[in-house]
């Protein structure tokens, strides 16, 4: 199997210190801003899912689709 998880997809609120308590201090870790806007990184994860998202099967992996 391969795959690929980006998380989080937004930028995240307090969580450097584990909601522990409400700072509102906006952490930059997502894809994505709070705007929903795409930082650099977007484009980047899009590129590697391009590259690498359209391999073809080995041998003994399920693929979908029908059968040869």
């Amino acid at each position: 199997m391969i795959g690929f998880t980006w998380y989080s997809l937004q930028d995240q609120v307090d969580w450097d210190i584990a909601l522990a308590s409400a700072r509102l201090l906006v952490n930059l870790v997502g894809l994505y801003d709070l705007d929903r806007r795409p930082r650099p990184a977007a484009e980047a994860y899009r590129q590697v899912l391009r590259e690498f998202g359209d391999l073809p099967a080995l041998p003994g992996r399920v693929t979908h689709g029908p059968s040869p």
